[in-house]
């Protein structure tokens, strides 16, 4: 079977690459095929969002093509219908508009009537049934200089028990607003002191707003430029650790009631806040973190008196799970639930509110995830609405796999509660407990939503939203899961193996290995949690003739704790050595050319790429490093707390963070590196560091692009455009090339 050169359509101003394919007979035929202008454009749906009466279910569906979202709701049955979210005066949002719709995490107003989401500098309320929506409160956007960069930045919203009032953040105060008349007042006045107020938490029974501050003297600000207008504009962000406090404040004002000392205490807030109310109002619990993140305590508060009593703690060598900086009270206010990895895998435990040893519920080598910091579209385990059960989210079926379960809360037998093989994410109970709504994909389809009683494991698709038309007769191949040890320790290393299309196994083709971001991540399911674009691209790469390996190398999540540790103060060593180790994967593959290996990968990864390419300068004939972190001790001022998990302090550790840094071998580059970063992004300052230290070097197989007004991912549609044409671009120019013919750059 052979196929002549790909003829180009303009189809819904998309250029959609077919082929035709030469048979026997002279008839043609069109097979659709991946392109870079079309990958990246699967639509991606957020997590499911119940009404009071578990009736319907709202979520957002975000068009990558033209950078927005809408919002959707749907019943049970599956009968699904977008929300205009006109305001008076104006018709539906243009098909074509670049808007970004966001549900608040509690958009339903208790009468199930309406839904609260964010809009521009906006929040603004949509009524479910005729789909028009207004503004409850325009704050302007953001207020640069007065959010710290490690938290999240926005007015942090959020609907009173009855509905009557919005809790929201206003250049670091805390504000409400009466939802019905529109008047505000302000509740806090602490930034004139030193303060920035953050995610307000109301009272069960709506009395009183539960906060946290940072203090935000002693933090340092950063300056980012903004190129999008004729003139040239400044904005400033507060980075750093600063002090922090807990504290209750009467919702129609009076003083706060301090959960601790006034003054705050140094801890992190990695994750965000993480205070939350007992049901029964009577008490707050706190999820404390040290700042070096090596200690963990679950701390009980008295909202009466601000006594705060420690219940439990735990230390590690290391760095605490992300996975585990979360709790959840029971429904009853007498328990807690949490996770550990105090038997070196995160599972679920629960302890008493007044202390004493808590008890372990789940075992074995697994683990329970959850949605913290790094993994926003999964979810905590949580109690159901009698207390009797926890549901947890786990990959007990195996790694690449995600399930949700169900145990009883005294302790006993879990059971697997949805059925699909695959990934099942964001997994919601109803409101009554009696329903689970998730998101599932394989490895041949894209994420759906689906719905299923959780007692009777028959779920059903109420979806079909995330394949756009120009994709739907596109089939997805599946990819082979693939293990390999560890050339050194022996580590069974886990990947994901992307052949090309009728691979002949006479022929040598090129390879590419991609790395993924965040480092503690985890990017080789047998579905597609994520990001579609990634992996659409490894699918686009296998299309073109490349053979793509998808590595979840040491560090990653999902894998226990010894091996999420292991890369502790050896970053670019252990976790490289498992990439390279892949390597010596594809070399016994006989149809793979070891003259033709690439790399590439974003944030962490780009770190990573630019590591392999300084510190095994020999192994890959070109690689595309996009927003790297390139000196890890200058991130620290950034990014704290990713560097205390996985260095110290870099006062304390500064050859850890020397050795791991790029910088530091950028005279051994030899092979070409293309260098992607949004000027908008912290990272474009370790870009520029890196480019600076190639030329001090006399280095010039490299290229910088840079993207002016883009941030961290490269969100804009032309921009993602031009991003993904450059790596496959700059991909082919090394890698698809006779053997030795590598051109001097």
């Amino acid at each position: 079977m052979r196929f002549q050169n790909p003829v180009w359509l303009v189809k819904r101003g998309m250029l959609v690459a077919f082929t035709m394919l030469l048979g026997a007979d002279a008839s043609a035929q069109e097979t659709q095929l991946l392109t870079v202008e079309n990958l990246w454009t699967a639509r991606q749906l957020s997590a499911p969002q119940w009404s009071p009466d578990g009736s319907l279910i709202a979520f957002t569906v975000t068009e990558p093509e033209t950078n927005s979202s809408k919002v959707f709701v749907t019943d049970l049955d599956g009968n699904t219908r977008r929300l205009s979210l006109a305001q008076r005066g104006t018709v539906q949002d243009a098909d074509g508009e670049m808007v970004i719709n966001t549900l608040l995490p509690e958009p339903w107003t208790p009468d199930g009537q309406k839904l609260l989401f964010l809009r521009g500098g906006g929040v603004h309320v949509a009524d479910v049934e005729s789909g028009r929506s207004r503004t409850l409160v325009d704050l302007g956007g953001p207020s640069p200089g007065y959010t710290p960069q490690q938290l999240f930045n926005g007015p942090d919203p959020v609907l009173s028990p009855d509905g009557s009032q919005l809790a929201f953040i206003h250049e670091s105060e805390l504000w409400v607003l009466d939802v019905k008349d529109g008047g505000v007042r302000q509740l806090t006045n602490s930034h004139g002191e030193g303060w920035h107020n953050l995610q307000p938490r109301w009272s069960p029974d709506g009395t009183e707003i539960l906060y946290t501050a940072q203090s935000i003297d002693e933090q340092r600000r950063f300056r980012h430029s903004d190129y999008s207008g004729l003139i040239l504009d400044v904005n400033f962000t507060l980075v750093g650790y600063g002090r922090v406090r807990v504290g209750v404040i009467p919702v129609y004002g009076g003083e706060t009631t301090w959960l601790g000392p006034s003054e705050g205490e140094r801890y992190s807030l990695r994750g965000g806040s993480q205070a939350f109310w007992s049901p029964d109002g009577k008490s707050v619990g706190i999820n404390w973190l040290s700042l070096d993140h090596t200690a963990r305590e679950i701390r009980v508060a008295s909202t009466e008196t601000g006594e705060v009593e420690t219940i439990w703690r735990e230390e590690v060598e290391a760095w605490i799970s992300p996975l585990a900086i979360w709790m959840r009270w029971s429904p009853d206010s007498r328990r807690l639930l949490f996770t550990s990895e105090r038997d070196d895998w995160n599972h679920v435990y629960v302890i008493d509110a007044v202390g004493g040893e808590p008890q372990q519920l789940t075992s074995g080598a697994f683990t329970v995830t959850s949605n913290q910091v790094y993994d926003r579209l999964e979810v905590t385990p949580v109690w159901s609405p009698d207390g009797g059960t926890i549901f947890f989210p786990s990959n007990e079926s195996g790694t690449p796999e995600r399930h949700l379960y169900a145990i009883s809360a005294e302790g006993g037998r879990w059971r697997k509660v949805t059925p699909l093989s695959g990934v099942n994410f964001s997994s919601t109970l109803s409101p009554d407990g009696s329903h689970v709504a998730y998101l599932h994909s394989n490895l041949t389809t894209l994420p759906e939503m689906y719905v299923q009683r959780v007692d009777s494991g028959e779920p059903r698709q109420v979806t079909s939203l995330a394949v756009p038309e120009w994709l739907d007769e596109y089939r997805w191949r599946e990819p082979e899961i693939v293990t390999y040890p560890n050339s050194e320790d022996g580590t069974e290393v886990t990947a994901r193996l992307f052949r090309p299309a009728d691979l002949d196994q006479r022929r040598r083709y090129p390879a590419v290995v991609f790395v993924h971001g965040a480092g503690y991540a985890q990017s080789v399911f047998r579905g597609y949690p994520r990001s579609l674009a990634n992996p659409a691209f490894s699918h686009y790469l296998a299309q073109e003739g490349y053979v793509v390996l998808d590595v979840d190398f040491r560090g990653s999540a999902g894998y226990g704790r010894k091996f999420r540790m292991d890369v502790f103060d050896r970053l670019g060593e252990v976790d490289l050595q498992d990439v390279l180790s892949g390597v010596e994967y594809l070399r016994r593959l006989e149809y793979v050319d070891m003259s033709r290996i690439g790399i590439w990968g974003h944030s962490y990864g780009g770190f990573m790429v630019a590591s392999a390419l300084l510190r095994s300068p020999e192994t890959f004939a070109a690689g595309v490093s996009s927003a790297p972190v390139t000196d890890w001790e200058r991130f620290f001022y950034l990014a704290p707390g990713y560097n205390e998990e996985h260095f110290g302090f870099p006062w304390e550790n500064p050859e850890g963070t020397r050795r791991a840094s790029p910088l530091t071998y950028a005279s051994n580059l030899i092979h070409p590196m293309l260098i992607l970063s949004g000027i908008q992004d912290t990272m474009h300052l370790d870009a520029a560091a890196l480019v600076n230290e190639l030329i001090e070097n006399g280095k010039d197989m490299f290229e910088w692009i840079f993207y002016p007004n883009e941030p961290h991912g490269i969100r804009d549609p032309p921009a993602r455009l031009d991003y993904f044409r450059r790596i496959a671009e700059y991909l082919d120019r090394y890698l698809r090339i006779p053997q030795g013919a590598i051109p001097d750059h």
